[in-house]
């Protein structure tokens, strides 16, 4: 990186505001394309900076990238190349349109050093921790208590099946499938995502209060959101004002 694009990009970091994560999912609460792109751009253009995203094809059976660049008014650039990760068998615009809305802002994001997500994606869930329990000082003198008789051991349960032996209809998802739900959720602006949601719920008899991240566990909960992320309008995707 050249002195006069450091010197801007410097700049433009303490300039910055807040990236604020007003759209949320069931996992939590993030920053889309578009509220970062509305938070960054000011700031960059008063520092004499733009940012363009293009695609370029590369050899054959490689696939499409990413490309984002850092333009400074002096001529100096910065370039970042992204390898484009869509996931084939499913609705192909659709699945391009999600994971180019998705890598577009992660790019930017890296490029800037600028966090809008929370750091683990919802992917963790806190448990909470156990009381602790306080041991019971006697004083001197006093009789200890007879120590119980452990109780007998149960019985075993029958180990359960392999999840090699189990149909393919009950075969756990992959952790690929399951985070490609969360992309397509994530995209979805708030009335239609919250449709999805509501519908996911009545479809699987799932509670009011239930986190659907956790319980995209089988096919038929991955090929119901696809299904319908699928019957969505172009307008019910965050990204669909960008220029994508």
């Amino acid at each position: 990186m050249t002195s006069e694009l450091t010197k801007a990009l410097c700049a433009f970091q303490r300039e910055v505001g807040t990236i604020h994560k007003e759209s949320k999912a069931q996992y939590g609460a993030f920053a889309d394309l578009a509220t970062v792109l509305s938070t960054i751009s000011q700031p960059l253009s008063k520092q004499g900076l733009a940012i363009t995203q293009t695609f370029v094809g590369v050899s054959e059976g490689e696939g499409v990238k990413l490309v984002t660049t850092l333009h400074h008014t002096s001529g100096e650039t910065l370039v970042s190349e992204l390898p484009m990760i869509v996931q084939k068998g499913r609705h192909v615009l659709h699945d391009f349109g999600a994971a180019c809305t998705y890598l577009r802002r992660y790019s930017l994001l890296a490029m800037l050093n600028l966090v809008a997500d929370i750091d683990t994606d919802g992917v963790v869930e806190e448990t909470p921790a156990k009381p602790q329990v306080q041991q019971e000082v006697k004083p001197s003198g006093t009789k200890a208590k007879a120590t119980p008789k452990p109780k007998p051991a149960a019985a075993k349960p029958s180990p359960e099946p392999k999840v090699s032996d189990l149909p393919a209809e009950q075969q756990p998802v992959s952790d690929a499938d399951r985070n490609l739900c969360k992309a397509l959720l994530t995209d979805l602006k708030v009335p239609p995502r919250n449709q999805l949601i509501a519908a996911f719920k009545k479809q699987f008899d799932l509670p009011a209060d239930a986190i659907i991240s956790a319980h995209i566990t089988l096919p038929e909960h991955v090929r119901f959101i696809q299904q319908r992320v699928a019957e969505q309008p172009a307008e019910a995707f965050t990204g669909s004002e960008a220029a994508d």
